[in-house]
């Protein structure tokens, strides 16, 4: 399925062109522009109580923490999280070390929302994870969950492979060709529907890969043509499951 990306979530030129000391740098932008379009496309949604899976450096959790009224945040590494400065953290979030693909410590229909960023492609055992994130949504909630397309693999390969370099394998799959196949966005809507999950919105992001900073050009080109770099589930419960 080729989703193009909206208009409105497209990268400018001038931060796409702009100057990142490092490829971290260039890394933290693209995930804050990715939750101020996801945002944009909730509306005015306000959430209760929010979890977030493979929370990082926070770099997401400090904007999403403006949407909710206590959000906690989670990832089975700690020491990313603590890099992030604790001035910057707002009072409304809490802080967990946890396994994605057990949330047990939860009760069932606990979260309005559940939040993952570029995650859910490294759990072994994804299906269990999905039907964890099930349990612990409220029939009433959302999850919000953004994973790479083929396009970013294809171009992380393609730089690999001009470079003379073997192409890396991002997550779980034993082969890069398997890894492509499963980061097509039918995928994904299949295994949230087999968890009772029903896809109300599916959203292109702004095209980057992972060595951008060499390649400017090819990302303004991408942006262009807009190829989405990764695909955003917004999920909801089915009224029946």
């Amino acid at each position: 399925m080729y989703m193009k990306v909206d208009r409105k979530f497209k990268f400018s030129n001038a931060e796409m062109l702009a100057y990142y000391p490092t490829q971290e740098d260039w890394r933290r932008h693209v995930r804050k522009r990715e939750v101020e379009f996801l945002l944009a496309a909730l509306g005015d949604c306000q959430f209760e109580r929010a979890l977030e899976l493979g929370s990082g450096d926070g770099t997401q959790a400090v904007l999403l923490a403006d949407r909710c009224k206590q959000l906690t945040c989670s990832d089975i590494v700690r020491e990313r999280w603590e890099l992030l400065p604790k001035k910057e953290l707002p009072n409304n979030i809490s802080y967990i070390k946890l396994d994605a693909a057990d949330l047990s410590q939860f009760p069932d229909n606990t979260f309005d929302l559940v939040y993952s960023s570029n995650l859910l492609e490294h759990i072994e055992d994804v299906d269990r994870c999905i039907r964890e994130i099930f349990r612990v949504t409220k029939s009433s909630g959302i999850g919000v969950h953004t994973m790479p397309s083929r396009y970013w693999k294809f171009f992380n390969s393609l730089y690999r492979t001009i470079k003379l370099k073997r192409s890396k394998i991002h997550g779980v799959e034993s082969t890069n060709w398997d890894e492509f196949i499963s980061f097509g966005v039918k995928t994904w809507i299949n295994k949230f529907d087999k968890a009772g999950f029903e896809t109300k919105s599916i959203l292109g992001m702004p095209f980057y890969f992972g060595f951008g900073l060499r390649w400017k050009l090819l990302i303004v080109a991408g942006n262009w043509l807009r190829f989405p770099s990764s695909h955003t589930l917004i999920v909801q419960p089915k009224k029946s499951a």
